[in-house]
């Protein structure tokens, strides 16, 4: 599992996602130990051209090949940010809505996680963040799917598994046309515990920064279309990415940031600066 900060918004100017693109991997030591190296660059963000929507994903680095024997240590695996899109590619024909798709990775990923200790990972070792728009009484509204391990902490009362891969459409489009014209759903995973914190201490609509920003004539945060948008989300890694270089704890969140925005006309940007 590697250390990620991936985050899917939902609101009334469309969707936007952001992803670090750090990883983590295990290496060998000179001296015979493991121990882990991190890499920048990775991409953990992609367009699913076919839907016009965004994936993402966070905490698997690799992913096992079909018939790894995980008890005898015989194990092969795939990077996962090269297996997505190729996934996505080879799979076109098999999926015709983001319902579609969700269901497909569910199927593919039981057949290669092994199954957690929910005791160790009670919320999952990782999962894929899947967003776009689907058709709603011949209107586009938002959707947003989660298909990971683990408990799901957006339906509690879903009956599941949580050892294995569940695909769990946390925001159904009816969900999320009543909180897109409420305001905004942010939905993060990841080494989320200093980003949650920071957020409502910076960036939460009144936040106590931005009470304080607002006694000198300054409106923070403030971003009025889905780029702005997108480069909130930015700022936001940005800000934990910074915090940790400069402590003494420093974590493996890092590298050029993804952003990802669809408007709700399907138009797409995509970039990683």
């Amino acid at each position: 599992m590697t250390v990620t900060l991936i985050l899917t918004e939902l609101s009334s100017l469309g969707i936007t996602m952001a992803a670090d693109s750090a990883i983590t991997r295990e290496v060998r030591k000179p001296d015979g130990t493991i121990g882990e190296k991190v890499y920048s660059g990775a991409r953990k963000l992609f367009v699913v051209p076919k839907l016009r929507a965004g994936i993402g994903y966070w905490g698997w680095v690799y992913l096992p090949q079909p018939g790894s024997d995980w008890s005898s240590g015989e194990r092969t695996f795939d990077l996962l940010e090269l297996w997505l899109p190729s996934f996505l590619d080879s799979n076109v024909e098999r999926y015709n809505s983001i319902a579609d798709l969700a269901e497909l990775l569910e199927n593919e990923l039981r057949n290669r996680i092994p199954k957690i200790d929910i005791e160790e990972y009670p919320y999952g070792d990782g999962g894929i963040h899947l967003a776009g728009y689907e058709s709603q009484n011949s209107e586009l509204h938002p959707t947003f799917w989660h298909i990971h391990n683990g408990k799901s902490q957006a339906l509690p009362d879903k009956k599941l598994d949580p050892t294995v891969i569940n695909a769990n459409n946390d925001l159904s489009p009816e969900q999320a046309r009543l909180v897109v014209e409420k305001g905004l759903a942010t939905i993060r995973n990841g080494d989320i515990g200093p980003y949650i914190f920071l957020w409502g201490l910076l960036f939460s609509p009144d936040s106590a920064f931005s009470r304080i920003v607002k006694t000198v004539d300054l409106t923070f945060p403030y971003a009025e279309n889905l780029v702005d948008r997108a480069n909130l989300l930015k700022f936001q890694i940005e800000t934990v990415v910074g915090i940790y270089r400069f402590s003494r704890e420093g974590r493996g969140i890092g590298g050029p940031i993804t952003t990802l925005t669809i408007s709700p006309k399907k138009i797409i940007t995509y970039a990683m600066t």
